[in-house]
């Protein structure tokens, strides 16, 4: 059995690094989606007691959408590696989102 070289070693570090940086992004991406999801459906909770009361801003926010957030998760559940990283781009716009909200 022959020892690998540097080039192959070096290759291997790299793609174990590239894995673990999207198993990183991954759990990130699926944390940020799941806490916005939770998040309009504590808002939705805002609902006014009566058709006279003033609607919460948030509460309408979550009127508009809750829906397409848990589209969202499921489609992120069910997409495999490629679909989830072209969500990418969305998952960014969502975590601004829940950074400006804070």
């Amino acid at each position: 059995m022959k020892a690998p070289t540097s080039a192959e070693v070096s290759e291997y570090h790299k793609r174990i690094a590239r894995r673990r940086a999207y198993d990183e992004w991954e759990k990130q991406a699926w944390r940020t989606l799941h806490d916005y999801l939770w998040l309009l459906r504590e808002w939705r909770e805002l609902a006014p007691e009566s058709p006279d009361d003033v609607q919460d801003k948030r509460f309408v926010y979550s009127l508009h959408h809750l829906d397409y957030a848990e589209y969202l998760c499921d489609e992120f559940i069910r997409a495999d590696r490629s679909g989830k990283l072209a969500m990418r781009g969305t998952v960014k716009l969502i975590a601004s989102f829940m950074c400006r909200k804070e």
